[in-house]
Formats: structure tokens, sequence, C-alpha cells
């Protein structure tokens, strides 16, 4: 597999691939010769997705545009501005607007009601548009949202989060610098 991963290959082409195939009409024995993605550019996209470059949504976005343009997937994520965000002071940023919208559920939050999580989950993943990291956002929200007890353990969750966030915006950087 050109992506390293056959399990996630097989995936994609089990299902979206499938599901794009099956909507263009083309025929699996003729998959091959009608199918306007060669394997290696698919391989692209899933190594986009692996990376965390890309969400799996925005990897089903790219792959019909991809099949649509002939484009490569890396040329699509970045002039569609579809990579996911994992900069420390955005994310900041995103959830520090959400906590200050929802003053009610931050309280419930605070006082045991940890379903709300998943709220907060999605209300910053629509404040970013769907471009956060949604495994940053958790670790980040779970901490800023202060899932301890009392003011002192809040503060400390805070400080946590900006400890964080500070280190993905490293990660990022370090990247960035390869």
């Amino acid at each position: 597999s050109e992506t390293g991963d056959p399990k996630q290959a097989s995936n994609w082409v089990m299902g979206p691939v499938l599901a794009l195939a099956k909507e263009r009409g083309v025929e699996l024995k003729r998959f091959e010769e009608d199918f306007p993605l060669p394997p290696r550019a698919l391989g692209e996209l899933i190594v986009l997705i692996l990376r965390g470059t890309i969400s799996q949504g925005a990897g089903k976005t790219v792959l019909t545009k991809m099949a649509e343009s002939g484009r490569s997937a890396a040329e699509i994520v970045e002039t569609e501005g579809l990579a996911q965000v994992s900069d420390a002071g955005q994310l900041e940023g995103w959830i520090d607007k959400v906590l200050a919208t929802h003053p009610d559920e931050v309280a419930r939050f605070r006082g045991g009601e940890k379903k709300l999580q998943g709220f907060f989950m999605g209300e910053i993943m629509k404040a970013s548009k769907g471009k956060a990291d949604p495994g940053e956002v958790a670790a980040a929200a779970h901490l800023a949202a202060g899932d301890l007890e009392g003011e002192r353990q809040q503060q400390i969750a805070l400080l946590l989060a900006r400890i964080v966030l500070a280190e993905m915006d490293y990660r990022q950087r370090e990247a960035e610098a390869d």
C-alpha cells in the first residue's frame, strides 16, 4: 500500500472510494480503467489523514475534488484551506469563545455534568468550522472547562490547558521546521 497502512487503505477503498465509484457509475470489472484516481493519488490522500493534516470528513471532500479535477490531495488541501488546525493560539481562541458564550454549561460541567464535554467539543468544532484537530481540542477543552473541583484546581486546570496549548504550538513549529 502507498500509505504504509494497508488497513487504512482497505477501509478507504471499501468505503469512500467504492461509494464515489458507485455514484459515478463505475463498474467494478472496469474499475481500474474507469476510476479517475490512481492508487498513488489515493495513497497521498490517506497519508494526509494518517498524519492528521486533514480529518476523515475533509478527506472525503478531498477525494471527491480529486476525482473531479485531477488535482493532487495536497494541492486541494492547500488551496481549499482544508488542513486541520492544531495551532495553540487558534485553539485557545475558539475554546475561550465557546466557554465565554456558554457560562451556564461551564458551571454545570464544573458541577459534575461530564456529559457536557461532548457539547463543548461540538461547539468548538463549530466555532472552528471543523478545522480544529479534534484530539487537541478534546485535551485542551477538558482542562479549560475546569474538569476539577474547587477554585485552586480550576486555576491549575487553566494553567495546564495553557501548557498543553504551548506544547502543541511548539510541536507544530518543530514540524514546520522539518
